[in-house]
């Protein structure tokens, strides 16, 4: 959606094809614009006029997580706040990257090398998996530290928001979240895609006709993930962990789609880890809780 409407914001600079022409004034810089008002005009024009700052609700607190931070507490932190993802800051209070479920989720999923072999009954594989679960710190399963290939690069407090919806609709790694830094290098906010989902939502009536846009023209759609409900929970989350994908579809053994399964579910084995073993259960069983 926002990548959607970001291809409706450019067109509102391009000239139409057979506008009126407008007569050439000779010599240097004789080039003439002709700028083509468009529905969304007045949604870009806000969107310029907002501070990426401003948005967040007045009382919202920003949940944030250290380097040091045992994976369990992160675990905790995300499921208690009912969050997907929180920043990472060093022993300086510095931004360091983000971690969400996504790492949580391949993490859990590489403590098993042979999701095959390994059965419910291999008790003493599980207790080696909790205990190294336990024992992990947050910096070493984030994926997004602050190198120059992380693509959640920060921007700066009075930034426009126009600057943060670009960036999340031109991400080519489908990022979900913007920091927002303040001149310490702290963080001062997050800019999230349903943030922004939100805020079109409450000005509708600014975008016209683009309101009226259909699922089918939305670019950028993927074929729906799916996975049998008789398939271990482990090695529906290891999918989501190598496809990048945040759910799948749960098909019965008819090909009917039943259910649903993503990473929010991991908490099925509990924050603490202490009930591992329901990993090895089906889909099925490990969504009943």
């Amino acid at each position: 959606i926002i990548a959607h409407m970001a291809d409706n914001t450019k067109r509102a600079g391009e000239e139409i094809e057979g506008a009126a022409s407008k007569k050439q004034r000779t010599g240097v810089g004789s080039s003439v614009a002709t700028l083509v008002r468009t529905d969304v005009d007045d949604f870009v024009l806000l969107l310029t006029k907002i501070r990426v700052e401003q948005l967040r609700p007045k009382g919202s607190r920003i949940v944030v997580v250290h380097r040091s931070d045992s994976v369990p507490d992160l675990f905790k932190k995300l499921v208690d706040t009912n969050i997907l993802s929180a920043p990472v800051i060093n022993k300086d209070g510095k931004y360091y990257g983000f971690v969400d479920q996504h790492d949580i989720v391949s993490h859990v999923s590489n403590l098993f090398s042979d999701l095959n072999g390994a059965g419910l009954a291999d008790v003493e594989k599980l207790f080696d998996a909790e205990s190294r679960f336990c024992k992990t710190e947050v910096r070493e399963i984030i994926r997004y530290p602050v190198r120059k290939q992380n693509p959640s690069h920060p921007i700066r407090t009075g930034a426009s928001l126009f600057t943060a919806w670009e960036l999340l609709a031109s991400s080519p790694d489908g990022i979900h979240r913007i920091p927002v830094l303040n001149e310490e290098g702290a963080i001062a906010d997050i800019i999230t895609q349903s943030m922004l989902i939100d805020f079109l939502w409450q000005n509708i009536e600014r975008i016209g006709s683009a309101a009226d846009s259909k699922v089918s023209d939305i670019r950028g759609s993927t074929p729906v993930l799916t996975v049998q409900q008789d398939t271990k929970a482990i090695i529906a989350f290891r999918q989501m962990a190598t496809s990048g994908v945040y759910g799948l579809a749960v098909l019965d053994k008819d090909g009917k789609l039943v259910d649903n399964i993503s990473i929010r579910d991991l908490k099925g084995i509990h924050p603490d880890a202490k009930i591992f073993w329901r990993l090895w259960n089906t889909v099925q069983v490990f969504k009943v809780r």
